[in-house]
Formats: C-alpha cells, sequence, structure tokens
C-alpha cells in the first residue's frame, strides 16, 4: 500500500509542474470559459489554472485518509481500492488539465482545430478511466462511502456484490463505447453523447440495484412434501 500513497504524491506533484510549464508558456490572457458550442465566452488571467493543481491536492488528500479509514476499519481491500481508485482519477484529471491548457496556450484557437482535439482528448480520457475503475469495483467491500451506493444495493451483503458487479459490468461498457464514440464523433457531439453514456449508466445502475434487491426479498418458494 505504500506504493500507492507514494504514486499519489507523486501525481499530486506532477500537477504542479505541468501548471508551472503551462504559466511559462501561456500568454497573460487566455480562455477561462467556453459555451455549449465549445466557443470562448469569457477570457482571463493565465493564474486561473492554478486552481487546477490545488483541486489535485485537496481530492488526492481527501481520498488518501479515506483509503486510510477504511485500513483502520479492517477493511483491507477496500483500502486498497480507494489509493488505486484515488492515482486513477489524479491521472485522469492531470490528463484533462493537459487538455484545458493545451486549448488555452493555442494562438489560433478561434480558425483552428486544436481545440477540437484537445476536447475529443479529454472525452477520452474520462471514458477510458471508467475501464479499470469497472474493474476493481466488484471486489470492494459493503460501505458507506463509494461504490454503486443505493438502499437497495446496502440492504444486504449479497445486495452489495451483486450491484457492485453489474455497475462494474457497466462502466466498462459505458468506458469502451465511450471512447470509440468520443474519438470518432465530432468533438460537440461527443461530449453531449458521452455525457448521455454516464447518465445512461447511472440510471442502468440503480434500476439494477433494485431489481437485485427486490429479488433478493422474494420469499423462497417451499418444496411440497409430497
Amino acid at each position: 500500500m505504500k506504493k500507492a500513497y507514494k504514486w499519489t504524491i507523486v501525481l499530486i506533484l506532477l500537477g504542479f509542474i505541468l501548471a508551472g510549464i503551462f504559466l511559462t508558456l501561456a500568454p497573460e490572457q487566455i480562455p477561462a470559459h467556453y459555451n455549449i458550442r465549445g466557443e470562448v465566452d469569457r477570457w482571463g488571467s493565465k493564474y486561473e489554472f492554478l486552481i487546477m493543481p490545488c483541486m489535485n491536492l485537496g481530492f488526492g488528500i481527501f481520498m488518501a485518509w479515506l483509503a486510510r479509514f477504511e485500513g483502520k476499519k479492517g477493511r483491507d481491500m477496500n483500502e486498497r481500492i480507494v489509493a488505486i481508485m484515488n492515482n486513477l482519477i489524479l491521472i485522469m484529471f492531470n490528463g484533462i488539465w493537459v487538455g484545458f491548457m493545451w486549448k488555452a496556450v493555442d494562438p489560433q484557437y478561434a480558425g483552428s482545430n486544436l481545440g477540437d482535439l484537445a476536447t475529443k482528448g479529454i472525452m477520452v480520457l474520462l471514458t477510458a478511466s471508467f475501464i479499470p475503475l469497472g474493474n476493481i469495483m466488484p471486489k470492494a467491500q459493503r460501505n458507506s462511502v463509494f461504490g454503486l451506493r443505493t438502499k437497495w444495493s446496502t440492504a444486504s451483503d449479497r445486495c452489495w456484490q451483486q450491484s457492485q458487479r453489474i455497475g462494474g459490468y457497466l462502466m466498462v461498457g459505458t468506458g469502451i463505447l465511450g471512447v470509440i464514440l468520443a474519438a470518432v464523433l465530432p468533438a460537440q457531439w461527443g461530449s453531449f453523447v458521452v455525457l448521455g453514456l454516464i447518465a445512461a449508466m447511472t440510471i442502468a445502475g440503480i434500476w439494477a440495484s433494485y431489481r437485485i434487491y427486490q429479488k433478493e426479498q422474494k420469499p423462497k418458494e417451499k418444496t411440497p412434501l409430497i
């Protein structure tokens, strides 16, 4: 487990290194916000991007604390899963920050396709992160913090295990399909499709946990004696 925590520190520091490189390359005024069509609708100071590594720092520390909390509760597998999940998400965050920085330093953003390529990269990275997360999800022990958590999935260990297994399948499937669609569709449409897939995955997971709970609650039919 120490190795996973060391990687957390490395990934947090990497975020600040990337921000430092960005500050040396970016002009003073950069695109700070985009509308629904991916067009710049606000310009701001390049130093606004320092919030990104700070978010990494806060998120990484919180997740590391959560992993240690699970370990102290005797849930060693959960500690390992949260630590791995933390590092995977930090990798995703750093990749997304690179995408935003890439768009921000493009001097010809309005007339080039660099912004679209960066948007595609962000969506591909986001959906690709679902694949490893979905693979480790079924290994999680029942808890009150992470996983496919509904009032039905947490009703019993059996409901929990089956819900996490289905949730893992949904995440992996969404990740694979999302990567393909985000890569081949136009950037604007790809973003909407990816968000739709995530919403559908969430709804399907909740519905599946409810169906599992219902099945678990049905009284078993008694075999007649004669």
